[in-house]
């Protein structure tokens, strides 16, 4: 239940990498609210993966509780060959969006 539940984003440190899950920064936040936490991290995300991430959210109609996202370093950024520029324009399109919505 998308609605009742937290959603954490980030990179490797929220996915858990290296961690047992009991011991991972989503599970220690779930027992200490006592509300479900959806766990979103990705490893190697850059920021431009948290927008991509709140965006498809938004799209379909997924609205939590909450959000909580980890921004990784602000030089970690995301890279798409030139066969998929198609694929650049629209996370370009949708960061764009993400910035520009009035509720953000």
């Amino acid at each position: 239940d998308w609605s009742n539940s937290v959603v954490i984003m980030g990179c490797s440190h929220i996915f858990g990498l290296g961690n047992a899950t009991e011991d991972t920064i989503p599970v220690l936040i779930e027992e200490s609210i006592n509300t479900n936490v959806i766990n979103m991290g990705q490893l190697g995300a850059s920021s431009l993966f948290q927008c991509i991430n709140a965006q498809t959210l938004i799209e379909n109609n997924k609205i939590p509780k909450s959000i909580i996202v980890l921004w990784p370093d602000k030089y970690r950024t995301s890279y798409f060959s030139d066969d998929d520029k198609k694929k650049n324009m629209k996370h370009r399109n949708i960061l764009k969006s993400i910035l520009n919505h009035p509720d953000m």
